[in-house]
């Protein structure tokens, strides 16, 4: 009688087991990109967000960035030549090797 059921309970355990291992497989695996010790991931926070060619205000404007996208920033802050506001560079995936410029405001830092 207990030979029965130690032998029900370890095929139990051997179904669970290989069950947990064929679910866990099919699980969606992505790879997580890590970033350079100099970018970080930032928040759009306000609307329509203006990305500029150089740190500053007075600069020619490339496009707006809606509110609550995800962009690759730096972690330095730049600071224009008359003092008037603090930018992050920006990272952006069209058009490639562009220098473009966020204001502070305009970002969200994680953490």
């Amino acid at each position: 009688m207990k030979l029965k059921n130690l032998k029900k309970i370890s095929i139990l355990l051997v179904l669970f087991v290989f069950s947990g291992l064929c679910f866990a497989s099919l699980e969606k695996k992505t790879k997580i990109k890590s970033l350079p010790s100099y970018l970080q991931k930032g928040y759009v926070i306000q609307k329509d967000a203006i990305v500029y060619t150089r740190p500053d205000f007075d600069s020619l404007q490339i496009i707006r960035i809606p509110a609550g996208t995800v962009v690759t920033i730096s972690k330095k802050i730049y600071r224009p030549k008359s003092h008037f506001g603090t930018f992050y560079r920006i990272y952006l995936k069209k058009p490639k090797k562009l220098k473009a410029y966020i204001s502070e405001v305009d970002i969200c830092e994680p953490g």
